[in-house]
């Protein structure tokens, strides 16, 4: 049975701080996996267990890989969400949907189509709409946020794409650069190693994502 529905305020109060240390403690991370020399193909995966365990550690219950469709014979395998973080306690009840997109500047177009997906897709999920009876029962809004990385590199090249279609897409990456967009958070970390190699971190949250 879900609990009483909680302040909208306190619901985002609690979703900033979450977002806030994902992408502080994944920057910190990737920095540390670079710093071992780490050789392994970067991906929206490879991140998944420090995400999970820096919202484990915040206190947040995490699901990976949510269905947000129902498998079919026609459809093929059901849509999924990145992750849901949410929380459904005496003290507090909240929910954040996160998309995260690992940028490797291989093809700049479809790069940020993908993004651009990846933000429809959010926009159009609810509580209701998630195939997972435990998620079903939260009374709440849940935030929808886009986490991106790239090296600083890859970051430059997006930047600098002539993409007609998703011009909209670059324009926002750009403000979230220089910081002037309203719900983002940034970390890059500087190290000795040459400044195209720093990891950049967004998170990006719903209110400035093109329409």
């Amino acid at each position: 049975m879900a609990l009483k529905t909680f302040p909208i305020e306190r619901q985002r109060k609690l979703e900033e701080k979450l977002v806030r240390r994902l992408v502080e403690g994944t920057a910190a991370w990737l920095t540390f996996k670079q710093a071992t020399s780490a050789r392994t193909l970067y991906s929206e995966h490879f991140l998944y267990p420090p995400l999970f365990e820096i919202g484990f550690g915040r206190g947040w219950k995490a699901v990976a890989q949510v269905p947000v469709t129902k498998a079919t014979p026609r459809a093929g395998a059901p849509k999924t969400l990145d992750f849901v973080f949410f929380k459904n306690s005496k003290s507090s009840t909240a929910a954040v949907m996160i998309e995260v997109k690992f940028l490797r500047g291989t093809n700049t177009s479809q790069e940020l189509a993908a993004l651009y997906y990846d933000f429809k897709k959010l926009r159009d999920v609810s509580i209701e709409k998630i195939d997972n009876a435990t998620l079903n029962t939260l009374e709440c809004a849940p935030g929808k946020w886009q986490i991106i990385v790239a090296q600083r590199d890859v970051y430059e090249k997006i930047l600098k794409s002539n993409s007609v279609r998703r011009e909209d897409v670059a324009s926002m990456l750009r403000r979230a650069r220089e910081g002037t967009l309203t719900s983002a958070y940034k970390s890059v970390i500087e190290t000795k190693l040459k400044k195209e190699f720093h990891w950049h971190v967004f998170a990006i949250g719903e209110d400035d994502w093109p329409k």
